[in-house]
Parts: structure tokens; sequence; C-alpha cells
């Protein structure tokens, strides 16, 4: 919105009209009466759209894709900024306070003006009470504008957008962190749900092979616990997987009713950690860390609370150096055990492919097809954890950097 025009003393009018960059009111050479003249006020006051602000995760989604409900990854920054209801309502209430205050500033600017003219058209020696008044008025709104256009500045200025902009952070590297943990929990349903199968069909043969006398109670009593096991690990997965389902449609502002969908995880970049400068990434996380940085804005009077200030500094630092190194861990641990684990799934694979040939061919008890499908899948599970691991490892290091972990 924008209020624009010649506004002074003798102004007849000013005029509203929309802006889709920004609210800009300009009220420009508004006269105030001060010891030795006059002084001429010229400000603009501007203030950024919240619901403009580019999402966390920097990705601008189409409208298109956002009502398909198939929720991907990269989609995440964006449902956070639009629907997230605590990021919602901080928007909102900066939205509402700022057309209070600019509904407001637009009163007393009439107000300003009905003094103003009365002050011109008066005599203020004939007329001195009456003058008085009016100038006293004039004085009174003139410095009032003054002080609603701070307290609109205000809600514009960096400390309330940087609120937003934290807060949205925080919450998309939250959001983020759930949908891979849900990845792994559907990736663990599956696994279990086919080791189940197997499992069965594995207890199944040892019971007709107990009735047959090929069998003994103990191999049977092993089977029973091995079903049983991969029973309590599939409700396991179900309940994890209901539990992220529901806290990621809270922290994305959607309902868990709404029949939504999440996509997959993208692959690792397993690049990333070889392109590190640790020594540089070390200093950008002591320097984002909030508690240093919490520290340095404290205000110090004296060399008392200088000193003291020192060792505040100096501790939160220290604080925040242990923080990076396990972070810096964190990530290298998760990268050894991604290496470790594509290795040991390219020999997976291989004796997989030895099993089925020799299935085939007739060569493998049911037993021993059974143990090799079981082998697979645990292979498949490892090797598929260990990426999701790895993804989670790099963009905690990532938000680490920006001060959110």
């Amino acid at each position: 919105m924008m209020i624009s025009g010649a506004v002074s003393a003798y102004a007849e009018e000013y005029t509203i009209v929309n802006n889709d960059d920004a609210t800009v009111m300009d009220i420009s050479s508004i006269a105030t009466d001060q010891p030795g003249g006059t002084t001429i006020l010229d400000y603009t006051i501007e203030t950024e759209r919240y619901d403009e602000l580019l999402p966390a995760d920097g990705n601008e989604i189409s409208a298109e894709r956002l009502a398909d409900k198939v929720i991907e990854y990269d989609e995440l920054g964006t449902y956070v900024s639009k629907y997230n209801a605590a990021v919602v309502t901080l928007k909102t209430t900066l939205a509402n306070s700022e057309e209070d205050l600019q509904e407001a500033l637009r009163d007393i600017y009439a107000e300003y003006r009905i003094a103003s003219r009365e002050e011109d058209d008066l005599d203020p020696e004939e007329e001195a009470a009456e003058y008085l008044e009016a100038a006293t008025y004039k004085s009174t709104y003139s410095a009032a504008l003054k002080t609603y256009k701070d307290q609109i500045e205000a809600l514009s200025s960096a400390s309330s957008v940087k609120s937003i902009k934290t807060q949205e952070k925080n919450l998309t590297y939250s959001a983020q962190s759930l949908y891979i943990a849900y990845c792994i929990d559907v990736m663990e349903e599956e696994a279990s749900e086919k080791s189940l199968e197997l499992y069965q069909a594995q207890y199944d043969n040892t019971q007709l092979s107990f009735s047959a006398g090929l069998a003994t109670q103990n191999d049977l009593l092993e089977a029973q616990n091995a079903l049983d096991s991969a029973k309590a690990s599939l409700d396991s997965a179900q309940n994890n997987k209901a539990k992220d389902y529901d806290d990621l449609c809270i922290v994305l502002g959607i309902s868990n009713t709404a029949g939504y969908t999440f996509g997959t995880a993208p692959e690792p970049d397993t690049d990333y950690i070889s392109g590190l400068d640790t020594s540089a990434d070390k200093e950008t996380y002591i320097n984002n860390n909030s508690s240093v940085i919490s520290v340095r804005h404290t205000s110090s009077a004296g060399t008392a609370e200088g000193n003291i200030k020192e060792g505040n500094l100096t501790s939160a630092i220290s604080a925040a150096e242990v923080s990076y190194e396990t972070l810096l861990r964190t990530l290298n641990s998760a990268a050894e055990t991604y290496e470790a684990a594509e290795l040991s799934w390219q020999n997976t694979q291989t004796e997989w492919q030895l099993a089925e040939s020799k299935q085939s061919l007739g060569m493998l008890s049911n037993a021993e097809y059974i143990d090799a499908q079981l082998s697979y899948l645990q292979g498949v599970e490892s090797y598929e954890s260990a990426k999701l691991t790895l993804f989670n490892a790099i963009n905690s290091y990532y938000w680490g950097l920006k001060g959110i972990v």
C-alpha cells in the first residue's frame, strides 16, 4: 500500500495505491516548529511482505506441485513457510500489527492536517489563544506521526524479518530430519513385511521337519523365536512410521487425514565431504553459533563486566568448537559406514545372483533359499539405511554452519 502526494500544511488530498512489492507509506514535507525555525521531516515507511519471503531451503515451488498432495523433499521449506501454524501466526501477528499502525498513522495525519490548516488560518496576535491551541495540536500530531512511523519501521526491521526466517530455518530442518526418518520407517516396514513372510515360511518348514522327525524341539523353538521377533520388528516399524508421519504433518501444517503422501529421499552427495574446508567451516560454525552471538552482543560497562564477558565468550567459543567437532565426527562416521555398506552391497548382489542361479537349477533346498532371501533383504536394508543416514548427516552439517544445529 502507498500513501503518496504533496503532503504539507496546505495539501488537500492524498491517494492510496497498491504496490505488489511492498507496503509503502510516503509522508513528506511535514513541517514542525522548532526553536530557531521550521524543520522539515522527510521520510518513507516501507514494510516487507512477510508472506513473500523466500522459504528457508531456498526452493520456490509452484502451486501446481503443492496441489498434488505428494510432498517431495524439496517442497518441505515451502510447506513450512506457507502452512506451519507457528510461522503463519507470527506472520499474521506482524502483518496485523502493521496494518493497525498504518491505519492509526492515517488517522493521525488527518488530524495533523486539520490542525495545520487551523494554525495557518488564525492570526497569532489577534487570536493568540486559538492559534496556540492549534499549534500545540499540530506539534503533538507531528510527534505522534514520527512515533508511529518508528513503530512501523520496527515491524519491518531486520530483527523482525530475521525472527521469521530463523523460525522457518529451525522448522525446515526439523521437517527434513523427520522426512528422512519417515523414509527410513517406510524402508524398515517394507523389509519387515518381507522378512515376516520368510520367517513364517521358515517356521512352517521347521514344523514339517519336526513332525517328520528331521528337526529337534530346539530347532522349532528357534524358528518360533525368530518369527516372534519378526512380528515385533514389523509392529515397531509401523508404529514409528505412524508417529513420524503425524509429527511431519504437524511441522508442515497439514492434516494427517487429508491423504498426503511423501516421496523418496534424495541420494546423498558422496563428494560433499571431500570438498569441505573444515578450518573455514569451524570458524563459520562458531560465528553463527547462537550462544556465541548472544555473548558477543552483551553490553559491558567497565573492566569488571568486560572481564566477565570475555570469560563467557571464551566458554561459549569452546563449547561451540566441541559441538562442531561432534558434528564433523558424525558426518565422517556416516560416510565411513556408507562406504562399508556400499562394498557389502556389492557382495550381497553377487551372492544373491548366485543363489538365484542355484535355485533355478534345483541346487538349493527351500530352507537354504529362504536363508538366501533373508540375507539379501538384510543387505538391502543396511545399504539403504546407510545412504539415508549419510544424507541426514550432510544435511545436519549444512544447517549447523547456518547456526541451526
